[in-house]
This record gives C-alpha cells, structure tokens and sequence, in this order.
C-alpha cells in the first residue's frame, strides 16, 4: 500500500453496487480516503491480492449492512478478519435486516432515512469535513446536472444537460448569461492559463489534465 494508506476498508456485497459505489465516492469527493475495490483496483492487478492488501493495511472497515450483505460469507470473513487485528469496525445500515451479532453491539450510521446526514456523519468518523462546495456538487450529481470521473486522488466535474425540460431551460439561461459575466470570463482565463502552463501552482501538483480543452460558454 502507497504511503498515503486510506482510513477506511469498504465491505460490502456487490448486489449493493448502486449504494456502496454512490457512497465512497461522495467519500472522496469529500477529501475521505477511503478504499473500495470496483473504485481503487487498477486493471490489471491481481484482485485477491490487492483486496488482501487493503483489509490488513486500512485502520477501519466500514460494513454496509442490508438483507444481503449479512448473509455473505465473503462480508462475514471480511469482518471477523477486521475484529481479529482489532480494526474498528463502522456498521453502515442502508437496509432494515438482522444485524449480525458480532457487529450488532456497535453503534451504526444509519443511511435509511436521510443519506446527506448519514454522509456528514461518516465523514466526521473518518476525520474529513465535507465542504460547502463538494456539498453542492453532490447535490447536483443527484440533480443529474453535473457528471464526475475520478483520475487517481482527482475528482474532474463537468456540466451534463438535465432530462428535465424545464430544469434544462434554467441551466441554458444560467449559461447565457454567465457568458458575459466579467468575473467569470476572468477565472475561465486565468483556469485556461493555469491548465496549460509548464510549472502549475504546487495545488495543483500530480493533477491529470482535462481530456479536452475547455470550451467556452454558450
């Protein structure tokens, strides 16, 4: 594991996907360094190992509970495994079920009934405060007005038109008139600048460039 080892081990079962992908990347959009196999594995790299290498490095295991994933053989192995080298163990319940025993005496972040508490909670535990603009982002990823693709430790967000017709209508008259904002059209300048020059700001060390030059508002 590289020096930077990540807080947190993410268990959980694959029927789970759609919540336990959602959740560690709201994570590290955050600034939580959290591992998650479908997330961190790199192809190519043998996953028993790597999976391996991650449960025994990582400090604490986060155990997303629901009907399925507490009758996982691979779930339960992984927490036993975690208890035995005295890992914290933090129970994520996403789904009403009978929590196992050995996990049922620790208190849990419930996720049920409000994700966005669940989430500033979690991100307490794990030592990372969520700031006001990755809050915002979050909000519009689930908006569906802003896609995100993760590059390594980079997080690189960009504007998706929204199904909605008249969601897309707002966004197109935010657009037009952002296009003559004299504050915007300086940091877009300065963003183009910085992007493409030889020695970037020490911020922005190590950061992949955009796949595509920027474009210009509409």
């Amino acid at each position: 594991m590289p020096a930077d080892t990540p807080a947190a081990f993410f268990s959980y079962c694959r029927e789970d996907s759609e919540f336990a992908l959602r959740l560690p990347e709201d994570l590290k959009g955050a600034g939580a360094n959290v591992w998650m196999d479908q997330l961190d594995i790199e192809p190519g790299t043998p996953w028993d190992r790597a999976v391996e290498d991650a449960l025994i490095h990582c400090p604490r295991l986060l155990i997303i509970l629901s009907p399925i994933s507490v009758a996982s053989d691979n779930v339960r192995d992984e927490v036993s495994f975690a208890l035995s080298r005295q890992k914290r163990v933090i129970p994520v319940l996403y789904r009403d079920c009978d929590v196992p025993f050995r996990v049922a005496r620790l208190q849990h972040v419930d996720f049920r009934a409000n994700y966005d508490r669940g989430l500033k909670t979690l991100l307490k535990v794990l030592g990372a405060s969520q700031p006001k603009i990755s809050r915002h982002l979050a909000y519009l990823r689930r908006a569906g007005i802003v896609a995100a693709r993760r590059n390594g430790k980079w997080m690189h967000y960009r504007i998706t038109p929204p199904s909605n017709p008249h969601a897309k209508r707002i966004l197109d008259d935010v657009l037009s008139w952002l296009k003559d904002d004299k504050d915007m059209q300086r940091d877009r300048a300065y963003l183009m600048k910085v992007c493409c020059m030889p020695s970037p700001p020490v911020q922005l060390l190590g950061a992949p460039k955009p796949i595509i030059a920027l474009e210009p508002l509409r």
